[in-house]
């Protein structure tokens, strides 16, 4: 074969050695770009409290649940009257002999809707306690009252002359917008009958109820407290989420009957023992409460 002829075999083969080659070569693969650094605020993504605050305010069935736990409280107080001397107090008495009697009740979410408040947490996106926003709130003195809350507690005091006290972990620098409050929505309320936090010497300093039920349980019979958490019932200090359900079994017999407990899926003390306390990112917030839903 001429040198040229060869020569041009050569080069053919080298080419189609070649096109073999970068036909079998697998396609170069490009890395996955890096995960997104989780935001505090997901844009787009609806807020936590979306569905509670949502259910609280438009929902027939958190107004039933308010009603139901009003007609209930208004059967017992008038099966406690019937026969005190047989009726189990919801606050042991200290002075068992007095005929002065006693209903508690705690103010947000017990007797007051709080709901436009969390409406603007949402709103503003903020996803923890929002200081600013919950005082801007309380001076304003504008929650509505909640379903049944009124006409019981006007039964309590004006046909059963039992005292009502409302025992509330507000400020008291905002008690005179409070009592105009409860006022304007045609409560039965007097200012001394407003015990808010680190005013009375029970208790002093503490968001802890049990020193102001004591306060009350010196000249009264307390015959119903009603609240939206545990703490209006009894101390939860120092119980996680498992001595709080222990705490709710071990007085099964008091639901219902001495004490009433009114619906809130917002917030609370049930929902604050799943993370470590006076924690402010939202972040570690949420992947806590993710965690605590494990078996």
């Amino acid at each position: 074969m001429p040198r040229a002829a060869r020569s041009s075999l050569l080069s053919v083969s080298l080419v189609i050695a070649a096109l073999g080659c970068a036909s079998t070569r697998p396609a170069t693969v490009q890395p996955a770009p890096p995960p997104a650094p989780a935001a505090a605020t997901p844009a787009g993504l609806p807020h936590e409290m979306l569905d509670a605050v949502l259910w609280m305010r438009r929902s027939g069935e958190f107004k039933g649940l308010c009603l139901q736990a009003y007609q209930t409280a208004r059967l017992r107080l008038d099966q406690a009257l019937a026969d005190p001397a047989a009726w189990h107090d919801a606050v042991p008495s200290r002075n068992p002999s007095t005929t002065s009697y006693a209903v508690i009740v705690d103010v947000d979410e017990t007797v007051l809707d709080n709901t436009p408040e969390l409406v603007e947490v949402i709103q503003n996106d903020r996803h923890v306690f929002d200081d600013a926003i919950w005082k801007a709130w309380e001076s304003k003195g504008a929650a509505a009252s909640l379903p049944g809350a009124v006409e019981f507690l006007t039964y309590a005091a004006d046909q059963r002359h039992v005292d009502v006290y409302y025992v509330t972990n507000r400020d008291k620098d905002y008690k005179a917008q409070l009592f105009e409050n409860l006022k304007s929505d045609r409560f039965p309320v007097t200012m001394d009958r407003i015990l808010v936090r680190d005013e009375y010497p029970f208790g002093a300093s503490s968001s802890n109820k049990e020193g102001r039920r004591q306060f009350i349980a010196s000249t009264h019979r307390i015959l119903l407290e009603m609240g939206d958490d545990l703490g209006d019932f009894f101390d939860t200090t120092g119980l996680d989420a498992d001595g709080r359900v222990k705490a709710v079994t071990t007085h099964s017999d008091s639901w219902g009957r001495e004490w009433i407990l009114l619906p809130n899926p917002a917030y609370g003390g049930w929902e604050r023992v799943f993370y470590p306390p006076g924690e402010k990112d939202p972040r570690v917030i949420l992947e806590d409460k993710r965690k605590a839903l494990e078996p």
